[in-house]
């Protein structure tokens, strides 16, 4: 027996591996799907304006009638979970997409920057603008569209098409560098 064939054995050509794919395993605890996407910063300026001044234009509730406050609060509860009557679901909803654009706006340095948006985010700001939508077209309510509505809209739109494109790319980052799961 020679000295190698002491140390590695018989020659022989290593196994073949079985070709797969790479895998890693994360954790979902602390890890989500995410997006990229570049926003700007006039666009997150026009939502925060849209949301100051959707705050600041009170709902018409306190000029309907009691028995129409409670019949739309019931339809709601019926057809939402949860025990929230209209109006709470209104002001959550509004506090909601504020803290996601200022989660958004902390992130980014200058005119634009990548945001990580999380699955489901987009929607969270899209039920937003269809409550101011249906504020303005209800002939009760003060609430007129601003200006800057189109501009939060458009925002929407990409960052709805970001998470159903199949050609933005998909990945997976921890819950502490994606703002929005760290404000909720």
């Amino acid at each position: 027996m020679g000295f190698l064939q002491s140390l590695f054995g018989d020659p022989s050509p290593p196994d073949q591996e079985q070709e797969s794919e790479p895998s890693i395993n994360l954790s979902e605890e602390n890890h989500e799907v995410v997006h990229p996407v570049v926003v700007r910063q006039p666009e997150l300026d026009a939502f925060k304006q849209l949301i100051a001044e959707e705050r600041e234009e009170p709902y018409s509730e306190t000029e309907m009638p009691e028995f129409l406050r409670e019949s739309i609060d019931e339809g709601w509860q019926e057809l939402t979970p949860g025990d929230q009557n209209w109006s709470e679901e209104n002001e959550q909803r509004r506090q909601l997409a504020e803290e996601i654009i200022g989660a958004w706006e902390d992130e980014i340095n200058g005119e634009s920057g990548v945001i990580l948006l999380p699955i489901g985010a987009y929607y969270k700001l899209e039920k937003f603008l269809w409550a101011c939508e249906a504020r303005a077209e209800n002939e009760q309510d003060p609430f007129d569209l601003p200006d800057t509505f189109l501009d939060a809209a458009s925002l929407v739109k990409r960052l709805k098409a970001a998470e159903n494109d199949d050609g933005i790319p998909t990945v997976f980052a921890h819950v502490d560098d994606v703002p929005v799961t760290r404000g909720q």
